[in-house]
């Protein structure tokens, strides 16, 4: 099946979204444009209206190549009068070939964001997501340094794993991948922490990835660190930092790419932290 997987019924009086050239609702601004193909897909799924698009960062991916690609042009002749410069070639023709895979990858992909869901297109391969039907998330952000020390640029790298199983990747080939990560996991915590919440308040533990969180503590890998010797969440370099009290060590250290559902991870431990303390405030967390 197209979308990858079983379409809900679609009621009689759902209106379809609309194709590009017409115009939106709000305002009367010019619609996203839309294929034909992508729009039958949002109707049979029910996603409502197409809130944004965001296509391949065509400037960045062949600049990239390119970039490489020069560099590892002007490297041949180095190697020639000089063999020290044998392994910086090799290196430049690694990232050169990595370049052109990237490329070649990535600059068809589209992700279609709608208002119940989302749509990655990669030419005619169409998959469809409504948000209550993503299980996970993760992402990977990672600094690019010069020589370790100025950063160059920054790369957002997103992978979804729908409820059947198949996961979906976004990376930085898109524009503003940032922006479209930031979607993702708003959508995906707005349906999935009264789920974690509930879970959490019926005695059962809810995990995310190598850690969990239950009525007892936060676990990684089935270590236990109980609620009354664990400080404030705090997100450093890429990493997930829980402090122990009255301790200068961390109760754990996980990597935030390995943490699946971060924003619901991060919601979940304040609630539960709160709960365990007595100092729970419910206004802060969604109703149950």
């Amino acid at each position: 099946m197209p979308g990858g997987y079983p379409a809900p019924p679609v009621p009689g009086n759902y209106p379809p979204p609309q194709i590009s050239g017409g115009y939106s609702a709000q305002g009367g601004h010019p619609a996203l444009p839309m294929p034909p193909e992508i729009a039958q897909q949002a109707a049979s799924y029910q996603l409502g209206a197409l809130t944004q698009l965001y296509p391949a960062n065509l400037i960045k991916l062949i600049g990239f190549a390119g970039i490489v690609l020069v560099l590892t042009v002007i490297d041949i002749s180095a190697v020639i009068t000089n063999n020290s410069n044998v392994i910086v070639f090799l290196i430049l023709l690694a990232a050169a070939i990595y370049a052109i895979w990237y490329l070649v990858t990535n600059f068809n992909v589209k992700a279609y964001i709608f208002s119940e869901g989302l749509i990655r297109a990669q030419g005619s391969k169409i998959a469809v997501m409504r948000w209550e039907h993503i299980e996970a998330v993760w992402e990977k952000i990672v600094k690019h340094r010069y020589r370790g020390l100025i950063t160059i640029y920054t790369s957002y790298n997103y992978t979804v794993r729908r409820g059947d199983g198949t996961q979906f990747k976004f990376s930085s080939g898109l524009k503003n991948t940032k922006q479209l990560g930031a979607t993702i996991q708003q959508e995906v915590t707005r349906r999935q922490l009264p789920k974690a919440i509930a879970a959490y308040d019926s005695g059962s533990p809810v995990s995310f990835g190598p850690l969990s969180l239950s009525m007892q503590g936060i676990s990684k890998n089935g270590v236990l660190v109980p609620w009354n010797q664990v400080g404030q969440v705090k997100l450093r370099n890429g990493w997930v930092i829980v402090p122990k009290q009255g301790s200068l060590l961390a109760a754990s250290r996980t990597r935030c790419s390995l943490t699946s559902n971060l924003q619901v991870f991060l919601q979940l431990f304040e609630y539960a932290r709160q709960r365990a303390s007595g100092n729970f405030n419910p206004q802060y967390f969604p109703a149950r």
